[in-house]
């Protein structure tokens, strides 16, 4: 199935892409992200908000720890779910119920994260800086020639695309 999320806590689901569904999510901040993994849909917003749901329908809050927002979440079956934020948050979840903290070494905003042939990228801050994790849980921070934020980060074979603002 399919979830998309947005201002006011609003979801949306579909089971084929062709016909959606408004769901209830018990939240009214707005929800910027969401990922599907280990048979579990998770949605995380403003606030610290974090939603979960086994079905794409029925939703419940999980208990984030933070109040930054967040901006991006990911899963990967080797590092489980890694949910990132303003502040230079990051938290990780095996479940997308239980979350706790990661350490990160920045305070900026983390954007985007992608999964990498050697391990975990993730975006930072404005003057295009790279979060870089083997491990999921130790991250070092690299620079890109770029002076913007990135925004999303994506992997194809042998490639990692970086996009960000002015045609960064």
């Amino acid at each position: 199935g399919f979830v998309a999320v947005g201002a006011g806590g609003r979801i949306i689901s579909s089971a084929t892409g062709e016909s959606w569904s408004a769901r209830t999510s018990g939240v009214t901040e707005t929800l910027r992200a969401s990922a599907y993994g280990n048979d579990r849909y998770v949605a995380v917003g403003d606030g610290g908000v974090i939603l979960h749901s086994a079905d794409g329908i029925t939703w419940a809050t999980a208990t984030s720890g933070v109040t930054a927002n967040l901006l991006a979440i990911g899963w990967w079956e080797e590092f489980g779910f890694i949910a990132t934020g303003a502040s230079g948050t990051m938290l990780g979840s095996a479940d997308g119920s239980t979350w706790q903290g990661l350490e990160t070494g920045v305070a900026d905003s983390i954007y985007a994260i992608a999964r990498t042939p050697i391990g975990l990228v993730a975006s930072a801050g404005s003057s295009g800086a790279l979060l870089v994790s083997l491990d999921g849980a130790s991250w070092s921070t690299v620079t890109l020639p770029a002076d913007r934020i990135i925004r999303g980060l994506a992997m194809s074979p042998g490639t990692l695309v970086a996009v960000g603002d002015n045609g960064s």
